[in-house]
């Protein structure tokens, strides 16, 4: 079949967010085809092998009445070393799918929110560059869930789809996040000005336990530190929509008022 540049949209996008629903495609590609057409277009490069389906999600209840997720194939991946578009490396694990599809659910909603406010965006790879993917601190390395920039802002990503039932543990995260506040880590090893950690559950009650546990427990507060719970995020046969609320909507903070992502973006 003939490669056309919408299909390298396609690839490229699939290529740096690993997994994507369709509907999550159609709204990111620059120049969008209708959604029928684009349906057809991700079947025949799918039966092409350009693209794949990856086998979890045909486990979920809903599956065959729910937009597809797809995947980057060997075909589609050869195109784009053949463009001298760098491939990235992504955790090979099956038991990574679910997690990192509510990464792509949160970080590509707001990469799209941004296309609708004429905002830049900037993805982890485009903020590091060569520059390794964690920041050390007193208490170990942390490496964030995923990375990305706003106009300017920098945020990091936490995403837990409930696999981590101790809050303690999170305990422990948390204080290597507030060392690399408190010393600005992110400043000396990432090169950037200032950073906004956003936890993101898919049980608002366990987001409020964890920010419980950090001011009544810890006794610790931060203005930098957000949390928010989105259950629709943790479904396996519920697909979610792009989230255009998600730059108006309140992440909550231990020891200060709540924030928004637009307000984030308006205090600098």
């Amino acid at each position: 079949m003939q490669i056309t540049p919408r299909d390298i949209e396609i690839f490229k996008l699939l290529n740096r967010y690993r997994y994507l629903r369709r509907t999550f495609i159609h709204a990111l590609l620059a120049t969008p085809l209708e959604q029928g057409r684009l349906r057809h277009r991700i079947y025949a490069l799918a039966a092409a092998n350009y693209l794949s389906e990856p086998e979890q999600q045909k486990r979920s209840a809903n599956y065959r009445y729910t937009p597809r997720i797809y995947e980057l194939a060997a075909k589609g991946k050869q195109v784009l070393e053949e463009c001298s578009i760098p491939l990235i490396e992504w955790n090979g694990s099956v038991n990574e799918f679910w997690h990192q599809l509510m990464i792509s659910d949160l970080v590509a909603s707001i990469e799209i929110s941004c296309m609708w406010r004429s905002l830049p965006f900037k993805t982890r790879w485009d903020v590091l560059d060569q520059k390794p993917f964690h920041l050390s601190s007193a208490h170990g390395n942390v490496r964030p869930d995923e990375l990305f920039s706003i106009d300017g802002t920098h945020f990091v990503l936490e995403a837990d789809r409930g696999t981590e039932t101790n809050i303690k543990r999170w305990g422990e995260k948390i204080a290597k996040y507030a060392d690399v506040l408190k010393n600005r880590t992110y400043q000396t090893e990432w090169g950037i000005q200032s950073l906004i950690i956003l936890n993101t559950f898919i049980s608002a009650t366990k987001a409020d336990n964890v920010r419980g546990y950090i001011s009544d427990t810890l006794g610790k507060k931060s203005r930098s530190l957000c949390f928010r719970g989105l259950k629709i995020l943790g479904s396996h046969d519920t697909a979610p929509k792009p989230i255009l609320s998600i730059f108006d909507d309140p992440w909550h903070r231990a020891g200060h008022e709540p924030l928004t992502i637009l307000s984030a973006l308006e205090r600098r």
